[in-house]
């Protein structure tokens, strides 16, 4: 998300100067710790607070936008400080963009716990009293949204009331609920996410839709195979191309349809450029005797349920088990493994892959991961991440912080998967 908070924030800056309009000072703070400044063990750079001071001192500005997903340490002297920095000054206002998707975590707990059909995980009774109050005090807002609603609220309610309950969020919000025939099995894919996590407002619809359009062009942008492969130190490298979807995503169907409008016609036209991509890359290195090239695909029936039949445990190690097959055969030193990871229906970031027959290869053969899920089509797992690292390898995003700052968020911390 930072990287797309980042260009968001450049954008409307940039259309504020052009509006002549006074220009958003911005600062960065590494998770959200509402701490009294000075407390031995929370280090300052963490400490939200800090930042604040500067935003209402050193910039003398009114309100704060604070993008957060509200994850650090916090106790009640913190909210104490935050409160005081808030009345220090008659008008200063804080206003909270809680992001998604820790966003309705609150709010489902409130729903399961003590919920009522009239009342949605949205409402501010579900949202943390301790942030909450702060931010009512300065006459500030607080922000949330789902990118899609929990099943099992849109479960709980007969027609009748579930239609009056979607009315009254689509009224409250802005919140359209998706028909199930209008649903797309492939996604959500980086498009989709881009175009429902508006993360700061912007002057209007038509400003929205551009900003849609620069924001995704640039979280999209990356080097060419081969600018990844050449980063990549070791005598023999393997490359495998894995991609996985769905038997009724009707993928062939799809790609020659005339209608550019179908649901998700430019997911399966991003597949489709990424495929022909790779195998150009491939036909013109192949010739190399230290490339080893493969490329996979799965196609499944069903969604695996949460209690994987050994047939559905093989689907989720398909991939895992070709990149370990080749470090085996081919005694590779480095694999570059490109992605989407088969999303099989899971969140943004989520794949169904398992990562521990690979994780057992890598670590027995000292064979470096690095990993390349193009955002079209979504972004790398933290646990993948945290392996690729703990390989010595690691993963690509942008086209690199020297190119595009807004993609330098700070080291991974290497790390095996569990066993599963």
């Amino acid at each position: 998300i930072v990287p797309q908070a980042r260009k968001e924030v450049r954008l409307l800056n940039r259309r504020l100067e052009e509006a002549g309009k006074q220009t958003l000072a911005i600062r960065e703070v590494e998770g959200a710790d509402v701490l009294t400044p000075g407390q031995l063990g929370s280090p300052a750079g963490k400490n939200a607070i800090l930042k604040l001071r500067e935003l209402f001192g050193k910039d003398e500005v009114d309100g704060v936008f604070w993008i957060t997903s509200m994850k650090g340490k916090q106790d009640g002297n913190g909210f104490f400080e935050l409160e005081k920095l808030l009345k220090a000054k008659p008008g200063r206002q804080l206003n909270i963009r809680h992001i998604w998707p820790e966003q309705i975590l609150a709010g489902s707990a409130w729903q399961k716990d003590r919920g009522h059909q009239a009342r949605d995980p949205l409402h501010p009774e579900g949202f943390p009293t301790e942030w909450l109050k702060p931010v009512q005090a300065s006459s500030g807002y607080v922000i949330r949204a789902w990118r899609a609603p929990p099943a099992d609220l849109l479960d709980h309610w007969g027609a009748p009331d579930r239609q009056l309950w979607q009315e009254t969020l689509r009224m409250r919000y802005g919140i359209r609920f998706v028909r199930a025939r209008e649903r797309w099995y492939l996604r959500p894919y980086g498009l989709d996410l881009v175009a429902r996590q508006t993360l700061v407002p912007f002057f209007s619809e038509e400003s929205r839709k551009a900003r849609d359009e620069e924001v995704f062009r640039e979280l999209c942008q990356r080097g060419s195979i081969e600018d990844d492969l050449q980063q990549i130190k070791g005598e023999r490298i393997g490359a495998l191309f894995a991609f996985g979807f769905r038997e009724r995503d009707a993928l062939d169907e799809k790609r020659s349809t005339p209608d550019r409008t179908a649901p998700g016609i430019d997911y399966v036209r991003q597949i489709r450029a990424l495929t022909d991509e790779f195998r150009s890359h491939r036909e013109r290195h192949e010739a190399n005797p230290n490339r080893v090239y493969e490329t996979v695909f799965m196609q499944t029936k069903r969604r695996i349920s949460n209690r994987p039949s050994p047939e559905e445990v093989a689907q989720r190690e398909k991939f895992s088990r070709a990149a370990a097959r080749m470090i085996r055969d081919e005694k590779l030193d480095a694999l570059y493994l490109m992605t989407n990871g088969f999303v099989d229906e899971r969140p943004y970031g989520e794949f169904s892959m398992a990562y521990e027959p690979l994780a057992q290869f890598l670590f027995d053969t000292k064979t470096r991961l690095y990993v390349r899920v193009p955002f079209e089509v979504g972004i790398a797992p933290y646990e993948l991440q945290q392996m690729a690292v703990a390989s010595g390898g690691g993963v690509f995003f942008g086209p690199g912080s020297e190119a595009d700052a807004d993609f330098e968020t700070g080291p991974v911390k290497g790390s095996w998967p569990r066993r599963e």
